[in-house]
């Protein structure tokens, strides 16, 4: 009993490493992706305020700017009361990511003999939710975009 465990405990621990390691650098990419918007809008204003920019060079910096502010507009309302759209993706991601992983991780010990649980009725399940969690936003998104495009012609 002490070595399955030990084996459990090291696919957990692994699995929160990776876990941890990707939601790092998420958050690095955000805070580079949100420092570089900064960046471009400030290099956008000091052209603006020129005296010498000519007229089409300011109204296609102004088009871009308004470009810009329609996209933003466009946003969902959670996206703009502080990003609460990102936190649930987040973490509905997370959660099947766990999931899946983790029972995946603890089928494939089984498979492997490491451990002897003899719970695939606990552990496919897990899979399962795990994977139809990570699977279920794209199948979303790929519904809208045909609904939207409407029926395909023969």
């Amino acid at each position: 009993m002490y070595d399955k465990d030990i084996a459990i405990g090291i696919v957990c621990l692994g699995a929160f490493a990776v876990l941890a390691s990707i939601g790092l650098t998420s958050v690095a990419k955000r805070k580079r992706r949100i420092e570089m918007d900064r960046r471009r809008l400030d290099v956008i204003e000091q052209a603006l305020k020129d005296p010498s920019l000519e007229p089409a060079t300011r109204n296609e910096l102004l088009r871009a700017l308004a470009a810009d502010a329609a996209a933003a507009g466009s946003a969902p309302a959670c996206d703009k009361a502080g990003g609460q759209r990102d936190w649930w993706h987040a973490l509905w991601f997370g959660s099947g990511w766990c999931l899946f992983v983790v029972g995946g991780c603890l089928m494939a010990a089984e498979g492997f003999r490491l451990v002897q649980t003899r719970d695939m009725k606990t552990t496919l399940p897990m899979t399962v939710v795990g994977f139809a969690m990570l699977t279920l936003p794209t199948a979303l998104r790929e519904l809208t975009r045909r609904r939207a495009i409407g029926p395909v012609e023969r």
